[in-house]
């Protein structure tokens, strides 16, 4: 099945508290730890609003202080009420987008890809809309960094373990990572973050890592 090349796309991204993101990442104090996990998503929504296709990008966050910070023309944050984990929270924004946004795709992003860039989503959404439901998986090719489904056929999240292969297995297809490499670098441990500085990061982190 293919799509116009002008398919329109709703973004969802979650984000986690604060408190318990990022648990892996041995990145000096805790503080430092959760400055760097709110700067990486803020850098993903920046990414994401700035691709012409996406008409809104849907922020899911339980943590109003930090949803705050997230505010901006082109983003609209939602309250998770009861955290219970990233496939609840990307669920009920997808449930929010469908009903709303009929005629849009979405695109489930999760909020750790502090090196991405808006051309990165806008060839990862071309690939996307020749498919009922596609992924892209990390760089291991064990995790999922772009999960999307056109109008009619809305994703079906199994974020977790092995979760690019899960979604595989439930029907999306892989889409080819070729030139992608910032869309796949997702962050979760010290090793991910030297990674993606050598490609180059938001600005948000950025400053987090230039303030030490």
């Amino acid at each position: 099945m293919g799509a116009p090349t002008n398919t329109r796309w709703v973004a969802v991204v979650p984000v986690k508290a604060l408190a318990t993101a990022k648990s892996r990442l041995a990145a000096g104090s805790p503080e430092h730890r959760q400055a760097l996990a709110g700067a990486f998503a803020a850098d993903t929504i920046s990414a994401v609003r700035s691709v012409s296709n996406v008409e809104l990008v849907l922020v899911i966050c339980g943590d109003r202080r930090l949803a705050q910070t997230f505010v901006a023309p082109g983003v609209t944050v939602l309250d998770e009420p009861e955290p219970s984990g990233l496939n609840a929270a990307a669920t009920a924004g997808i449930n929010w987008a469908t009903s709303r946004h009929p005629a849009a795709g979405v695109v489930v992003i999760p909020a750790d890809l502090p090196a991405l860039r808006a051309d990165d989503v806008d060839a990862a959404l071309l690939l996307a809309a020749r498919h009922p439901r596609a992924a892209l998986a990390d760089r291991e090719g064990v995790g999922t960094t772009m999960l999307t489904g056109l109008p009619g056929s809305p994703p079906r999240p199994r974020f977790g373990a092995d979760s690019y292969a899960a979604h595989l297995a439930d029907g999306a297809v892989g889409l080819d990572d070729s030139g992608l490499d910032r869309a796949v670098r997702d962050v979760d441990t010290s090793h991910h973050l030297s990674q993606v500085r050598l490609l180059g990061v938001g600005a948000a982190t950025g400053r987090v890592l230039d303030a030490g």
